[in-house]
């Protein structure tokens, strides 16, 4: 089955890269009590904005068979509704509530406005080329990383420059995502950057993004995104070749899983406790999904 994927772990690189900015060399760190809490919110924000995508997508879904939960019926519009709203009451409220500084309420509460903006009218951000883009990369990318980051310290201009490597990494990843989509889309008349690039043209796009989020990890000295980049590269180079010669798009489903595991596994490293809680997470999904559709997800 095909699914969604998106980069995850931004939160607790954010946290990671602000112990390194305050000199802290300590490589292993047990989360505090902050990063834990604002981090389950952060969640709550986003869960809700991946079941408002699913609402208002479900005919796309369907035509480009994933995401079937409730478009395939198992799960009725009225509950996932009414999910939705709680998710972002609770994660929006208590997060704002006991953020501890007004950045980290407006980095919220920005985060909880883009997902609506990026999936419901008039705007609906995901049906506009570019738009689309900027909406993943700013929100997983650098909204994602502020969070992490204010949990530690305050803001400042380190904390946007240290982010600027995974926004760039998330839009490559992003644009891969959209590839196989673009027939589905059309069908639906959605004109996201994968429809208006055309599948070719988005997968050389995709390359560039990752080569200029090497060249801006240099600039501003993020060796840890530079190197999950560099790995990364070879194995984008693979997914466009095999698409172009064989228009294998199980090729370019891997290309992005991979990337995202190797994101994940930077973030792993910094903050422990998270890898433990993903691998908990994803062993207990996959076999959910195995004994409840048959099928291996993630």
């Amino acid at each position: 089955a095909e699914v969604d994927v998106h980069p995850v772990g931004e939160l607790e690189r954010g946290a990671a890269h602000a112990r390194m900015y305050l000199g802290d060399d300590a490589l292993v760190q047990l989360p505090t009590l902050m990063l834990l809490r604002q981090s389950a919110f952060h969640t709550l924000i986003v869960a809700g904005a991946y079941v408002l995508n699913q609402l208002t997508d479900v005919e796309t879904d369907a035509a480009n068979g994933k995401l079937f939960l409730i478009a395939d019926g198992h799960v009725s519009r009225r509950f996932a509704y009414g999910w939705m709203i709680a998710l972002f009451v609770v994660g929006l409220l208590g997060g704002s509530l006991l953020a501890g500084s007004w950045v980290m309420t407006g980095v919220l509460l920005a985060s909880g406005v883009l997902s609506i903006l990026y999936s419901m009218p008039p705007l609906r951000l995901k049906a506009r080329p570019v738009l689309d883009l900027l909406a993943n990369s700013i929100g997983f990318g650098g909204l994602a990383f502020f969070v992490g980051w204010l949990a530690v310290t305050e803001a400042s201009w380190a904390m946007c420059a240290q982010s600027l490597p995974y926004v760039i990494a998330v839009a490559a990843t992003f644009v891969l995502t959209t590839v196989p989509d673009i027939a589905g889309d059309r069908v639906a008349g959605l004109l996201t950057t994968g429809v208006a690039l055309g599948q070719r043209a988005a997968m050389w796009v995709a390359v560039g993004l990752l080569a200029a989020g090497i060249i801006v990890s240099v600039v501003v000295s993020n060796w840890v995104a530079l190197a999950a980049m560099s790995v990364s590269m070879p194995i984008f180079l693979l997914a466009v070749r095999s698409l172009l010669q064989q228009n294998e798009m199980k090729t370019l489903l891997r290309a992005t899983q991979s990337v995202i595991l190797l994101l994940s596994a930077c973030a792993m490293i910094f903050v422990p406790a998270y890898g433990l809680w993903l691998v908990v997470l994803i062993g207990w999904v996959r076999w959910y999904y195995a004994r409840r559709f048959g099928i291996r997800y993630p």
